[in-house]
């Protein structure tokens, strides 16, 4: 996005609402963080958070991840056609529709389940990975190819 003065700025889209809560304490952490950032240099957030997208463990227990996906997609669509130039999904049980999104959606699309195996690929020490039963549920992390590399590293508490 261009400002006035004709400085182009990356504007980060926030696909929220999966937990709304969530949304909003993902922008204070952003923010927070980069805190020692005149606020004139800090990211462009557009946040489209809408609690009514359908229950994420639900749907994809119940098999109907295409109609999340479209739910993702539509959402993501309108982050774009508002200046959005990256997407991001607050939800990480959200993250098993991204293959299924359009490739205009998923080019721009940051994967935080990318980001913690680039993390877990780094560190050699073991980690707890605290996350929904939904997340659990769709094998997110332990069902990705990458997962063998890792897997002795981490800890997935039991029900």
């Amino acid at each position: 996005m261009m400002n006035p003065s004709g400085v182009v700025r990356e504007v980060w889209g926030v696909l929220g609402g999966g937990g709304p809560v969530a949304s909003a304490e993902f922008l204070r952490t952003v923010y927070a963080e980069l805190s020692s950032t005149s606020e004139q240099e800090l990211p462009i957030v557009l946040l489209h958070s809408d609690p009514s997208i359908p229950d994420r463990t639900e749907a994809l227990r119940a098999g109907r991840i295409q109609e999340l996906a479209d739910e993702t997609a539509w959402r993501a669509e309108r982050l774009l056609a508002a200046g959005a130039t990256r997407l991001l999904l607050c939800c990480i049980t959200l993250h098993r529709v991204v293959p299924l999104l359009p490739p205009r959606v998923r080019a721009r699309m940051v994967s935080l389940v990318d980001l913690v195996f680039g993390e877990l690929e780094q560190r050699p020490e073991p980690h707890l990975m605290l996350c929904t039963t939904g997340t659990r549920d769709v094998q997110l992390f332990d069902g990705d190819d990458r997962w063998r590399a890792v897997a002795d590293r981490v800890v997935l508490p039991n029900e």
